[in-house]
């Protein structure tokens, strides 16, 4: 017998806030089991972050990631995992830019 070694596990109790054991973003979103792995997913993230400083505007920056993230979602055959709401919002923030463009009210 050893005297002061540690468990292995912690033999704290559960705090109901705390995320389940082996919880993980892949579990959660069933990344891949939609064929994907976390890496492809965050792709639009970058462009998002940079552009937000860049237009002045947040919500120009989120519309990017939004329409990026479907486009290359399209680009390369996975649009069946894109849920009709991210192409409802990504087509409005299409649509209002190419609005303003062409002058149309």
């Amino acid at each position: 017998m050893t005297v002061g070694a540690m468990a292995r596990t912690s033999t704290a109790p559960r705090r109901p806030s705390d995320p389940p054991p082996g919880f993980t973003l892949d579990r959660f979103f069933t990344i891949s089991a939609r064929g994907s792995t976390l890496a492809r997913e965050l792709r639009g993230g970058p462009l998002t972050i940079v552009l937000m400083p860049f237009t002045y505007s947040i919500p120009a920056g989120i519309g990017a990631g939004f329409v990026t993230y479907v486009l290359v979602k399209l680009v390369r055959g996975h649009s069946r995992v894109i849920h009709p709401l991210l192409w409802l919002i990504a087509a409005l923030f299409v649509v209002d830019p190419l609005k303003a463009l062409l002058h149309i009210s």
